[in-house]
């Protein structure tokens, strides 16, 4: 019964575009989660990683949205 909990999880009930808004606004917006590269590169966020690694239809959400 445990396993099958998180299939009632209010966020699975959210739209396609709703996640996209969300996961553009977090990727997009200034945070600490961010790192230098060592060719003093501009800051890459490490949030698009965390995002699409939740689950598959988070991981096609961040790929099927350019901005993030």
């Amino acid at each position: 019964m445990d396993k099958f909990k998180s299939l009632l999880s209010p966020v699975r009930r959210l739209p396609h575009d709703v996640l996209q808004d969300i996961f553009e606004f977090v990727c997009t917006s200034v945070s600490y989660d961010t790192f230098l590269s060592r060719d003093d590169l501009p800051l890459v966020s490490t949030m698009p990683f965390y995002l699409s690694s939740v689950c598959a239809y988070w991981r096609n959400i961040c790929l099927s949205s350019p901005p993030i």
